[in-house]
């Protein structure tokens, strides 16, 4: 039998724009359709569909405050919010995703963008909720750890097992850590030195969450919406999403979020130090070995051209009818040049060696 199609959705007071949309995915998704706030509460009950299609403009009930109702109908039950609205500002879009809007699509827009992003969103649901079963274990194994220790000393450990980190993964698995301990849930944007944006459970962030830290990555230390907070640094930002109400306990987050993000901008700039040093090492060690191929090659051309020479000198001193004293000369002209050009190799030589020792020096301070 086959598998039944994934349930949309579609909240909009506009019936032409309704049967635009059905005609659309219908071969594909199982649509479902309300024209006012009310009306779409009591099809999202009915139907749990997967991916709700919400027009901000609606008759009865503000389109943002829908959202939130959504929410708390839902009861922990994974649906993807794909918010679509004329009004395509910032603003806007920000308080979309401050109610849960997972991507955000201005109006009018082409109906080939619209089925590549409901897929892409449905997809991200899919590994969303995969991941969020995976972790579940986890996550309890760390809310047992998170009762064991203050929220400052845990801030040392933090540093401690930052500065053991050899990679960004290690960087951003230490981050999430710290998150889960403080019953925080984020996401982070790392640029620096490889660039990736993950969520807390590991998965990909939404299209309008990646918007929202190309937009406001750039706004200061601290940068608070909402129950949300942007905390950003120069190579890293992170998004706290579930701030605490009272100001006391909100006060600090805010601190402690300052210093792992120094924390974590330290420890990035130090992983790309280190690769740009491995990088220096392993160009030098392929500019020595140039180098001692090229010598060797040099050498072996010097010393063909010499014998050759020394050959045909030797044999051609009774053709030459040289005196005694001008082979002599000749001779000893050839040994002098012999001499200097072995003394030359020995700096060759003396040169490379130093190289070596610079490599192994180097090496010795990357591991520092």
């Amino acid at each position: 039998m086959n598998n039944p199609k994934t349930k949309i959705l579609i909240i909009d007071d506009d019936l032409d724009y309704c049967a635009l949309i059905t005609e659309t995915l219908i071969d594909q998704y199982q649509c479902y359709f309300a024209h006012d706030g009310q009306s779409a509460l009591d099809q999202f009950a009915a139907v749990q569909p997967s991916l709700v299609m919400l027009d901000l403009g609606l008759p009865d009930m503000p389109g943002l405050a829908l959202c939130e109702k959504l929410a708390s109908a839902a009861n922990g039950n994974p649906y993807a919010l794909f918010v679509v609205s004329g009004d395509s500002s910032i603003d806007t879009k920000l308080k979309a995703f401050a109610m849960g809007a997972d991507d955000f699509i201005g109006k009018p827009f082409e109906i080939k963008e619209l089925i590549s992003r409901i897929e892409r969103d449905l997809k991200l649901l899919k590994e969303r909720h995969a991941l969020q079963q995976s972790h579940q274990e986890a996550y309890q194994l760390v809310e047992v750890t998170m009762k064991q220790a203050s929220q400052y000393s845990y801030v040392m450990s933090f540093f401690k097992n930052l500065n053991a980190c050899t990679d960004v993964e290690g960087v951003i698995q230490t981050f999430f850590d710290a998150m889960r301990f403080f019953r925080l849930r984020a996401s982070i944007s790392v640029r620096k030195p490889t660039p990736m944006m993950l969520d807390f459970n590991g998965a990909q962030l939404s299209p309008i969450e990646a918007n929202v830290y190309e937009t406001i990555a750039n706004k200061g230390r601290l940068f608070e919406f909402g129950q949300r907070l942007m905390v950003n640094g120069k190579h890293v930002s992170f998004l706290v999403k579930n701030m605490p109400a009272d100001d006391a306990v909100k006060g600090e987050v805010r601190d402690y979020t300052a210093a792992i993000v120094e924390g974590l901008e330290a420890k990035l700039e130090d992983l790309s130090l280190r690769s740009g040093m491995t990088q220096a090492i392993a160009d030098l060690k392929q500019t020595v070995a140039d180098i001692s191929s090229a010598i060797n090659e040099h050498n072996t051309i010097v010393n063909s051209v010499l014998s050759n020479m020394l050959t045909k000198i030797s044999s051609s001193y009774h053709l030459l009818e040289l005196t005694e004293i001008q082979e002599d000369f000749f001779t000893k002209l050839v040994e002098e040049g012999v001499i200097n050009l072995s003394q030359s190799e020995g700096a060759l030589f003396n040169t490379q060696v130093d190289l070596h020792r610079l490599i192994k020096q180097l090496e010795a301070l990357k591991l520092v």
